[in-house]
């Protein structure tokens, strides 16, 4: 029942965000919701205006064509942003990146979907993949990358977990 302390955590498992693992670097990395579309609220748009020197805005009108058009800014900077988070994250492994694919109602819209699946001949990836979005589409598209492998996982079937109620708070080694 006493806690083990290493000497150093270098051969530990690491969990953090994308954002702090900004110029690190690691021999396997585990990227499990990069098929998700962060999705965030745009009551108050923030955004770089063109119109005033791309200095950094927020809209708090909340509503006419000038609101629609910085909305719009501002997606489109989030949409940016989210490709840069996932060349970040892509690129911490150094031997092996894993990845999960989920197709879900707004994976579409993941920079992961769309850099595979809506990126035009000249490089420009489109704001969400057009059709529909099935596993068999994106297995599909992975098949035909160098160095990709792609696993399948097949469920087990209907069970659940139970833990009894002496063992909460207890650690298992």
């Amino acid at each position: 029942d006493r806690a083990r302390r290493l000497d150093s955590d270098a051969d530990a498992v690491q969990i953090m965000t994308i954002h702090r693992s900004k110029g690190l670097e690691f021999p396997i990395v585990y990227c499990p919701t990069l098929w998700d579309a962060r999705v965030p609220p745009v009551s108050l748009p923030m955004f770089h205006d063109p119109a005033a020197r791309y200095t950094r805005t927020i809209d708090v009108a909340g509503r006419g064509r000038a609101y629609d058009e910085h909305v719009e800014l501002a997606a489109e900077e989030d949409r940016a942003e989210e490709l840069r988070l996932l060349y970040v994250a892509l690129t911490r492994a150094r031997h092996q990146a894993v990845v999960w694919w989920v197709s879900s109602y707004d994976s579409r819209r993941s920079a992961l979907a769309r850099l595979l699946l809506a990126t035009d001949a000249n490089g420009i990836v489109g704001r969400e993949v057009s059709g529909k979005l099935t596993e068999d589409r994106m297995r599909a598209r992975l098949s035909g990358i160098g160095g990709v492998s792609v696993e399948e996982v097949v469920p087990l079937g209907a069970g659940s977990w139970h833990q009894r109620p002496d063992e909460i708070g207890r650690a298992h080694v």
